[in-house]
């Protein structure tokens, strides 16, 4: 198996999350009640075997993800 890096990451799986969390935003649930700028998103990736991003939904319509968590190894 070909050992995955943190460039391989950015390069290939976040781009697809990225474009993702913005096409559903409207459909992701909220992190916090009152604020419905700020969703989140559980998926599966390519190289790794989950990640769940946090973003907020800024002024300019655009999205700020931070908060990525990710899962290397999937349930154990």
């Amino acid at each position: 198996m070909t050992r995955r890096t943190v460039r391989d990451f950015l390069l290939i799986e976040l781009p697809t999350i990225a474009e993702a969390f913005a096409a559903r935003f409207e459909a992701l649930l909220s992190v916090y009640p009152d604020r419905d700028d700020y969703r989140y998103l559980l998926a599966g990736g390519r190289l790794v075997y989950a990640v769940l991003d946090v973003g907020q939904l800024i002024d300019d319509d655009s999205i700020s993800l931070f908060g990525v968590e990710i899962d290397l190894s999937g349930p154990r």
